[in-house]
């Protein structure tokens, strides 16, 4: 006999897209069961599959910058950098356990399979039928809206959900890297194996049936040299190694397996006893149990995102997520392709993912999250990354939570409701492309706002302090996007390094915002240009003059370009830049598809430059403007050096207010790497060190000050605080240290009565 539980939400699949989808509609208040049918979670991200979590910041490498995914998912990964140093992935498994769990309204069913659904009628589901292995009970999930995350849909393909398997025909959508006539092949499924330095030498000897390879020229295009395999020092498998996309990618996924273990043994074979690769003292650790999948079911939603919407950056009016990986596609034979074994086609820009995309065409209380949703194949090269899985779990939770709470379908919520489903994803600290959140019960917004100082725009000078860089050349042009507060920009000086004369041309551009760099190849839209020679005498400040007046403040673009001798002369830079600002060169990135590329190339860091007058896009007023992250503006407050004295802001009312929850988002340094050490990522410092750590909140009743909350150790940028209902007509935020920054900055405060 099943035992009946009744929930407002059933989540099937614990990868980080039920995770978070989860997570998100318990917080909106509702019961929700999250039914996982393996031991650990986390999907292809536990310890099961140990695949890196990427996301659209492209792990710090991404052509858009200031890309990392905010919200839940962050909150998980800040929270497994602190306390899962050693990056362990059976340690993150437990982390996210404990996320899970800590949560009142979720109840986890680990072990647990849905097998099959109870249909109310041909549109609705009623039940899901699921038994725990270990234990042999039997359940009856009822629900009023299900969410498949168990990135094969097999839960919606039961319950009649429309899908596809296989690649659309290149004049459906008009997708260019689609093939010309349909078929079902897929993205293969991929194995990871790892490798342990034993100290001393050690044998290995292949079995009989692994595959063989005498050469790395039995591989083509895939490299199997050290500088692979010791990759960041973590001794790993390869992204490429996998296979079965031109197979039936579920039903044959045991033979693909023993297929891929084949190739492991083989290629370990080849590297170990084949090639010098320094690898006498590694041996074999751990391979993949199962093999990790790319691609299978995709549910047909009320719109298909495609590669055009995906390279266009497409913002729609439903928005929920985002995403900015390349579009990522692999042939569907994988290593056993005679091709190279991907096309990575960089975005300009984040992409939007519209809540269509999340909720069945035909079943009215199904949803899905992760690579499941309705993305064509080519649409879903970019999407289906587990970060950006996350970001539409995210989405999903919360649009099912309102629509059970309204007592409406999802797809009634997409149309009615939509804005208050972005604001709800905003207040949990997700990001909406170019969307601001306009809440009406946040009292900050109604306050007369005050700060110990606020920092202008300045750039690393000091090479002892920050060790600059030697710089780039201007072989390619360079440019840099900085942030104007005034209304003229007199002169820009840059530091420049050249050991002969040159003539630089320097022009100024607008932007729309931070990934806007589509002026600087359009002379006519310049808005002034100024020539300077270099004394050839070594390392100088170069002034630039332009005279522009009467600009609105925002975001604009310096492009240099050397007139003669571009490899004499050197823009010295800095990985230490401040907030809002991005650099890079015009030169297209290494792409297949080169014609599908952009024509240049951001980099982390800045130039190292002074704009006259000096800009101050860091005021306080920044905190109240609801835009959480750099954009269309800096959108935070800094303030000068913390140098013993604390720093503060205060919020103050012409009137008594009643205050009993403050929520602060510090600097969550977005445009840094959280998933691979050093020197790619900040594995080993546990905590970013723009994060403020020791903190007070502290409010004012007719003169009388009281502190209310003091945080002495903290890790995270989005802080919520409630307490008992206090009356004040001001508040106070004191910051005492941060982990490590040099000044403290904060991205939002909010209030609530």
């Amino acid at each position: 006999m099943s035992k009946k539980c009744i929930y407002d939400i059933v989540v099937i699949g614990g990868g980080l897209a039920g995770i978070c989808a989860s997570i998100a509609a318990s917080r909106c208040g509702v019961k929700v069961a999250l039914i996982h049918d393996r031991p650990l979670l986390g999907g292809n991200a536990s310890g099961e599959l140990r695949i890196h979590i990427a996301g659209a910041d492209c792990s710090g490498s991404a052509i858009a910058r200031y890309m990392r995914e905010s919200g839940i998912i962050d909150e998980i990964r800040l929270g497994n950098l602190y306390n899962n140093p050693a990056s362990s992935t059976d340690v993150f498994s437990l982390i996210l356990r404990n996320h899970v769990q800590s949560e009142p309204n979720i109840d986890l069913f680990m072990n647990t399979r849905a097998r099959k659904v109870r249909m109310k009628d041909k549109q609705t589901i009623q039940a899901v039928e699921a038994d725990q292995a270990t234990t042999e009970k039997e359940y009856l999930f009822e629900a009023g809206i299900f969410i498949d995350c168990t990135g094969d849909g097999y839960i919606g393909a039961s319950a009649g959900a429309d899908f596809r398997i296989g690649r659309e025909a290149r004049i459906e959508f008009n997708e260019s890297e689609a093939p010309l006539e349909a078929d079902s092949k897929t993205l293969p499924s991929c194995v990871e194996f790892y490798l342990k330095d034993m100290g001393v030498p050690v044998e290995f000897k292949p079995p009989g049936w692994a595959y063989k390879y005498e050469t790395p020229e039995d591989l083509p295009y895939r490299d199997v040299g050290p500088e692979s395999w010791k990759f960041a020092g973590l001794y790993s498998g390869f992204w490429w190694l996998s296979a079965g996309g031109n197979k039936q990618i579920i039903s044959d996924s045991e033979n693909n397996y023993e297929e891929l273990i084949k190739v492991v043994m083989g290629i370990w074979d080849l590297i170990k006893n084949r090639m010098d690769h320094s690898a006498d003292n590694f041996a074999l650790d751990w391979i993949s149990p199962v093999p990790g999948r790319r691609e299978s079911r995709r549910f047909e939603g009320k719109h298909w995102l495609t590669q055009n919407n995906v390279m266009d950056g497409k913002i729609f009016k439903d928005q929920v997520a985002y995403g900015g990986w390349p579009i990522d596609i692999h042939p569907p034979e994988g290593v056993f392709s005679s091709q190279p074994p991907n096309i990575a086609i960089p975005l300009k820009r984040p992409y939007s993912i519209p809540l269509r995309c999340l909720y069945s065409k035909n079943i009215s209380n199904l949803m899905f999250a992760g690579r499941d949703a309705s993305y064509t194949h080519i649409g879903l090269g970019s999407p289906r990354v587990m970060a950006t899985c996350a970001v539409t779990g995210q989405a999903a939770g919360t649009a099912a939570a309102v629509a059970v709470t309204r007592k409406k379908t999802p797809h009634q919520v997409q149309q009615e409701d939509i804005l208050g489903i972005q604001e709800i994803l905003l207040k949990q600290g997700a990001y909406i492309s170019h969307c601001s959140l306009n809440d009406y019960d946040d009292i900050a917004k109604q306050a007369v706002l005050s700060a110990s100082s606020e920092a202008g725009l300045k750039t690393p000078e000091n090479e002892a302090a920050i060790g600059i860089e030697q710089g780039f050349s201007f072989e390619h042009s360079l440019f840099q996007l900085f942030p104007v507060s005034g209304n003229q920009i007199d002169f820009i000086e840059t530091l420049i390094f050249s050991d002969r004369q040159v003539c630089l041309k320097a022009s100024i551009f607008k932007a729309e915002d931070i990934w806007d760099f589509s002026s600087i190849k359009k002379p006519d839209e310049q808005i002034a240009a100024s020539s300077v020679e270099t004394t050839g005498s070594g390392q100088q400040w170069v002034r630039f003059p332009f005279k522009i007046n009467n600009i609105c403040p925002g975001l604009f673009l310096i492009k240099i370009e050397a007139v003669n001798n571009p490899g004499k002369a050197r823009w010295l830079g800095s990985l230490n830049g401040p907030v809002g600002v991005v650099r890079g060169r015009v030169e297209a990135p290494p792409c297949a598809r080169g014609n599908l590329a952009p024509d240049y190339q951001t980099m982390r860091g800045t130039f190292i430059f002074r704009t006259y007058p000096e800009s101050k896009p860091y005021s306080v007023q920044n905190i109240i403007n609801g835009v959480a992250r750099p954009e269309r503006w800096t959108n935070l407050w800094v303030s000068d050096m913390l140098s013993g004295n604390p720093e503060w802001v205060e919020l103050a009312w012409n009137r008594e207010v009643l205050i009993k929850q403050v929520n602060i988002s510090f600097d969550g340094q977005f445009d840094s790497n959280v998933t691979w050490p050093p020197p790619l990522g900040v594995f080993g410092c546990r905590v970013l060190p723009a994060i403020v750590k020791r903190y007070s909140i502290s409010v004012s009743n007719k003169g009388k000050w009281t502190t209310i909350q003091k945080i002495e150790n903290n890790y995270q940028y989005n802080c919520c605080h409630t307490f008992t209902p206090i009356k004040a007509d001001r508040l106070k935020i004191t910051i005492y240290e941060t982990n490590g920054a040099a000044e403290a900055r904060i991205f939002e405060v909010r209030v609530y009565s």
